[in-house]
């Protein structure tokens, strides 16, 4: 909701940019240069606002994706210590846990 507000925001200062930008005099008068390239520049900070309200909320299911994944691989690194070592009852464990943290397709 809130990137959604500052996508709405840039858009609009998009549109009076764009706006000031199309009249003929333009180019000869600061008092409308500057505005529309301050308008552009303020959308795109907007833009850019909604882009880490975004990130900030799709982090949290990154995060537990990225801890899965941990897990997975030091759960597979103590399985091959186990297996190297020859400690099949732990390797046996471990194996039998496989299930718990996702399996290796995670």
């Amino acid at each position: 909701m809130l990137a959604e507000s500052f996508r709405q925001r840039a858009a609009e200062q998009r549109t009076i940019a764009n706006a000031l930008l199309e009249e003929a005099d333009v180019m000869s008068k600061a008092t409308k240069l500057v505005p529309a390239i301050v308008g552009h520049v303020n959308a795109t900070m907007l833009e850019a606002l909604a882009d880490m309200v975004d990130y900030q909320q799709t982090k949290p299911v990154l995060d537990e994706a990225m801890e899965r994944r941990k897990a997975i691989l030091q759960r597979n690194n103590e399985m091959r210590l186990a297996a190297a070592n020859g400690d099949w009852q732990r390797f046996d464990e471990l194996a039998a846990g496989a299930g718990t943290t996702g399996g290796d397709a995670a």
